[in-house]
Parts: structure tokens; sequence; C-alpha cells
């Protein structure tokens, strides 16, 4: 059966007029959409910076103060056997990478601390042995895996 509409002149349904701004307001409508979703994520990123950098955002963050950590028994670059943190002392525990150019530029601060602080022990811990360095005592230890 043939459509009523349909002769030789029309090879198509007559054009509805209100197709054309139905669309253009659908595209515009998804382009708020998208525009909003940018601006919360935005204002959630501020909002996340600000507490972070307050004081109550700050003492939230990390272990807490006067915590203890679980002696883990590692085997340093050298091979040898070592407990981290030193038993019965404090220690820096440094997580480094060897394509960071801010871990690569702490090293020589990392040999003074280590020679002017005899009462703190000091592990670096990085992901490649390429990272290997002296830090000074002998209970300061570097560890890669």
């Amino acid at each position: 059966m043939i459509p009523a509409w349909y002769s030789d002149h029309h090879s198509s349904p007559p054009h509805n007029p209100m197709e054309l701004p139905f669309w253009i307001t659908y595209g515009l409508l998804w382009g708020l959409v998208v525009m909003e979703a940018a601006a919360i994520f935005a204002l959630y990123n501020q909002l996340a910076q600000a507490y972070l950098s307050s004081r109550t955002g700050r003492e939230k963050q990390g272990p807490a103060v006067g915590s203890t950590f679980e002696t883990l028994n590692l085997k340093d670059v050298n091979g040898n056997q070592r407990a981290i943190p030193s038993p019965g002392r404090p220690t820096l525990l440094i997580l480094a990478s060897t394509t960071c150019p801010i871990c690569a530029s702490l090293r020589s601060d990392l040999v003074t601390f280590a020679a002017t602080h005899d009462d703190i022990g000091l592990t670096v811990v990085c992901e490649e042995r390429s990272m290997k360095f002296a830090i000074g005592p002998t209970d300061s230890t570097t560890f890669c895996r």
C-alpha cells in the first residue's frame, strides 16, 4: 500500500517545520549539560584543595602523630636483610621514583641529612635499582625492587 502523501513529485514525507529548532535546542541543552558538569568538577576540585590546605584537612591526612609503623624485614640493594623502621628509633621513610626530577634533586640533601642526623634513621624506597646511592650511616638504607 502506498502512503497518501506519496506521488511522483515527492520522494520523502513532507518536512516538519519544528524539526530544525528541535535539533538546535537539543544540541544546545547537551552543551549546557557538559558545561555544568565541568563547572561542578571544577568546584569540587577547588573545595578539595581548600580543605586539604586547611589545618583540619592537613591534620586528617596521613598517619596520626605518634603512631607506629609495623616493622617490615626487607632486603636492601646490597642484599642485606634490614628492618623498616629501625627498631627503637625514629625513621624517615622516603618513597622515591627514578624518573622523578624532584626525587633526583633531593639526593644530595638526603646525604647531608643522613650525615647530620645520626639520631634519625633514613630509608629510601624506589621502584628501580638505578636509584641506588650511598646515603650515609649504616642505619640509613636504600631499598629498590
